[in-house]
């Protein structure tokens, strides 16, 4: 573990092992950091939410393996625990905002912004300055172009491409499934998924 004598830790946070974090990160509890972990000068991880009126603090997780660059913030849930998922690879300035959820695997762009709870299904992969609406499902499989703007009544569906203010979609989403050797029994798996994951938002 190599943590830098500039890090500011409040509250209860737990470390796995072999974590690695640089300068003038601050990290608020409850928080807890998988191991393998990296994260970068200025994050700001488990800080007070941005909501005028709850602040009941749930906490954060960070999965195993996660990468997080340079003044990412990641938000305490309030009314659940804010998740980073396994292997997530969070690019400096992007935001996940309180109560959010990031199944394993997935991107987020420079200045990416996830308002709360969002719940953002494995694999995804959101593009530089992607904004997404508060309670939106993103499926799994899924590209968000450079720019692209989720609004409350968009569908991300698992395995496409979107673009565009509000999302489009363009084309399926062939690179990503290949390289995660996806079957189409596996990808309507996801697409039901997706389908509940919606009702559960409502």
């Amino acid at each position: 573990m190599n943590i830098h004598p500039t890090v500011v830790v409040e509250g209860d946070v737990t470390f796995g092992k072999d974590v690695q974090i640089g300068p003038n990160v601050c990290l608020y509890g409850p928080l807890d950091i998988g191991a393998n972990c990296e994260i970068y000068p200025g994050a700001v991880i488990g800080s007070n939410p941005q909501h005028r009126s709850r602040r009941k603090l749930m906490g954060v997780k960070i999965g195993k393996g996660s990468v997080i660059r340079e003044y990412v913030t990641v938000h305490a849930g309030i009314a659940r625990q804010t998740v980073v998922g396994d292997f997530a690879y969070l690019m400096a300035g992007s935001h996940v905002a309180h109560d959010c959820f990031l199944e394993e695997n997935v991107t987020l762009a420079n200045s990416a912004l996830l308002a709360g709870h969002c719940h953002v299904m494995r694999n995804a992969n959101l593009g530089l300055n992607v904004s997404v609406h508060q309670y939106s499902v993103i499926g799994s499989y899924t590209m968000l172009g450079m720019g692209t703007v989720v609004h409350s009544r968009s569908r991300i569906e698992p395995g496409v491409v979107y673009i565009g203010n509000p999302s489009k979609p363009l084309r399926m989403n062939h690179l990503s499934m290949n390289r995660s050797h996806v079957e189409l029994q596996e990808l309507e798996d996801e697409r039901k998924r997706f389908e509940t994951l919606r009702k559960q938002m409502r």
